[in-house]
């Protein structure tokens, strides 16, 4: 018996004693998704499926902006904007875009229950904005992703 044990123990150090990896062999086969492993033998393999992520996507919220009642002149002020979303709690941001690529944002507000959204902004008193301007009304969650956006062409009377 204690023969038997030597000639096991004997092969084993008899061979290589040196491992693949430490001689800066491949230990495992290299192909799609599969890395080489410190472990001799070991195959470690990425998943091939990709986890649905969780995060709210753009554009699950709709965002319809209404016409407004009138057509602004230049230097109106507290000019009203009404937006409706699908969904109640989300926050919105009005930018107001005018045909000289002047921008303006009034404070952001909440969507009531309703999902309506409702902003008063002030037209500057420049002829260079006269024409069409884009009110822009972007949906955001709590955590600042960007959920949906809509938009209505106005036209700036001088």
């Amino acid at each position: 018996m204690f023969f038997a044990v030597a000639l096991v123990a004997a092969q084993l150090v008899v061979a290589d004693p040196a491992p693949a990896f430490a001689k800066g062999q491949a230990i495992g086969p290299l192909g799609a998704g599969e890395a080489n492993a410190v472990v001799p033998g070991v195959v470690v393999r990425r998943s091939r499926k990709k986890k649905k992520d969780d995060t709210p996507s753009f554009n699950d919220v709709t965002v319809n902006v209404d016409k407004p009642t009138s057509e602004p002149n230049r230097g109106e002020r507290g000019v009203f904007v009404r937006a409706v979303t699908s969904q109640p709690g989300v926050i919105c941001r009005l930018k107001v875009r005018y045909r000289n690529d002047a921008e303006d944002s009034p404070d952001n507000t909440t969507a009531d229950l309703g999902g309506v959204c409702a902003f008063h902004f002030d037209v500057p008193d420049k002829g260079s904005i006269v024409g069409d301007a884009q009110l822009i009304v972007t949906a955001f969650d709590l955590s600042g992703n960007v959920r949906g956006e809509g938009k209505r062409t106005i036209n700036i009377r001088d």
